[in-house]
Order: C-alpha cells, then sequence, then structure tokens
C-alpha cells in the first residue's frame, strides 16, 4: 500500500529509535579503556582465572586488548574482610580501575558490573565513581516458564536449560531454578 502524497511513513519500533536509541549509542565517559591498560591478577588467581578470560573475550570485542605491562591498570584484589560472598567494590579513577572482593564469586559479580557498565554505553569506557555492592537476598530462584512442565529431568537438559540461557540467569544473579516434581 503506498502513503497518501505527504503523508509520513511510521515504520514499527520508529519509537525506539527517536526516544531510546539516543540514550544508548556510543557514550564516551570520563575513563576510556584501551589496549593501552594493563589487567593485574593477585598472586593466587587460579580461582577467578576462566572469569578473566571471559572477561577479556568481552573486552575484544570492543577492541580492548589488555597490554602485559601499562601505567594504566584494572587490578583485582582479593582482599575484603567480608562474609558476604558476593560482596564487591570497584573504584574507577583515572588511570586506574580497582576491584575489590573477598571471594571468587565477588570477583565474577563485579567483571559482570563493568560488562553491564560497558554494554550501558556502547563503549569501553566508565564514569569516576567508586561502587560498592553486597547482596540483599542470598537465595534467588525463579520459574523457567521456557522449559518442559513435565519430565524436565527425564529428558535432556539441555531442552529446558541451554548452556546459554544458564549463563544469562547467572549474569542476573539467579542461582537457583525451581522446578515442577511430585
Amino acid at each position: 500500500v503506498r502513503p497518501l502524497d505527504g503523508e509520513n511513513i511510521i515504520e514499527p519500533f520508529d519509537f525506539y529509535r527517536s526516544t531510546y536509541a539516543p540514550m544508548v549509542e556510543k557514550q564516551v565517559k570520563e575513563v576510556v579503556v584501551d589496549s593501552t591498560w594493563a589487567l593485574e591478577l593477585p598472586q593466587d588467581s587460579s580461582a577467578i582465572e576462566q572469569f578473566v578470560a571471559d572477561f577479556k573475550a568481552f573486552a575484544a570485542k570492543y577492541g580492548v586488548v589488555f597490554a602485559d605491562k601499562s601505567e594504566k591498570k584494572l587490578r583485582i584484589f582479593m582482599d575484603a574482610q567480608t562474609t558476604d560472598e558476593e560482596y564487591r567494590q570497584i573504584q574507577i579513577d583515572d588511570g586506574q580501575i580497582l576491584i575489590h572482593a573477598g571471594y571468587p564469586v565477588g570477583v565474577l559479580r563485579a567483571l559482570y558490573d563493568l560488562e553491564d557498565l560497558v554494554e550501558s554505553v556502547g563503549t569501553f569506557s566508565f564514569e569516576k565513581k567508586t561502587y560498592r555492592k553486597k547482596t540483599k537476598v542470598k537465595t534467588r530462584i525463579i520459574y523457567s516458564f521456557s522449559s518442559l512442565y513435565t519430565g524436565t529431568l527425564e529428558k535432556d537438559t539441555a531442552i529446558s536449560f541451554p548452556d546459554e540461557l544458564l549463563e544469562g540467569y547467572g549474569r542476573r544473579g539467579i542461582n537457583g531454578i525451581w522446578l515442577q516434581a511430585v
């Protein structure tokens, strides 16, 4: 159907492109992380090696390949004195980003927080700010509406819970899935 002369054509999701998309288009913040930055780990980093490898792969999607040595550093410390496993503090300043956690899962959550900040602005840049986060609710269980209703454990679990879905749940802090059972 051809629109009438002078009539504006409204495409689906035009409201999004005009209202919300400009808010998430690449916004460069005060602290820009690029390939001149180094990533410094604690001495015994075996418990967080996979988390850091995943973070490096995420950074590479934005063109950031961490240098071996640099004055600008993203440093991870496992020194926070806390009983909260997910506690983390992220301090972002000129030339340095400091992550303090008491447990490996706190480091994982901090790296996820940085990834979320990057995705929210579209560039590997951050505001100068200090974030302190701790767990408010330890058990976070959801019902997976996309899973099979009956015989969930009798079938291949990849049908109801593919790895990508479980990874997404984990990124959002979900640590349990409620299953229907009799």
